[in-house]
């Protein structure tokens, strides 16, 4: 099971293909993460 401080220090692209640490997003307010998978 990954912890939040594991969470946080991946990286995912953001809608201007920059990296982005997941933990900043969720600094100054709650962040809600969806995870969509593709199919086709």
């Amino acid at each position: 099971m990954i912890d939040a401080a594991q969470l946080g220090a991946m990286t995912v692209v953001d809608e201007h293909d920059a990296s982005v640490r997941l933990d900043t997003l969720w600094l100054e307010r709650p962040a809600l993460l969806v995870f969509v998978r593709h199919f086709g």
